[in-house]
């Protein structure tokens, strides 16, 4: 099966009923803690070479909880990503 943004959500609200954005949110900043952990702990290691922790495992932890979220506001995940990103297209970075 592949995944979709509402396929994700639906699996989110049946295995998660009743739970609140602000939980979610909590939830996010555990995946994102987990994350920092896995790529510190792959820092020093090569490119190519086995890594001792699941970073796109993470990631995707991440992901799941962010599209959830953004679903529940409404929001298409990759509509609004298109859209920021035409936005930080024009940004001059240099300025910072």
């Amino acid at each position: 099966m592949e995944e979709t943004a509402e396929s994700i959500f639906t699996w989110h609200k049946a295995t998660f009923p009743g739970t609140t954005p602000l939980k979610m949110m909590k939830k996010l900043s555990e995946e994102v803690t987990e994350l920092t952990f896995a790529v510190a702990e792959n820092a020093t290691i090569p490119y190519g070479t086995e890594r001792k922790h699941d970073i796109p495992g993470e990631i995707a932890n991440c992901m799941i909880v962010l599209i959830s979220l953004a679903c529940r506001y409404g929001i298409a995940p990759l509509q609004a990503i298109q859209e920021k990103m035409e936005i930080n297209r024009k940004r001059d970075r240099k300025k910072r």
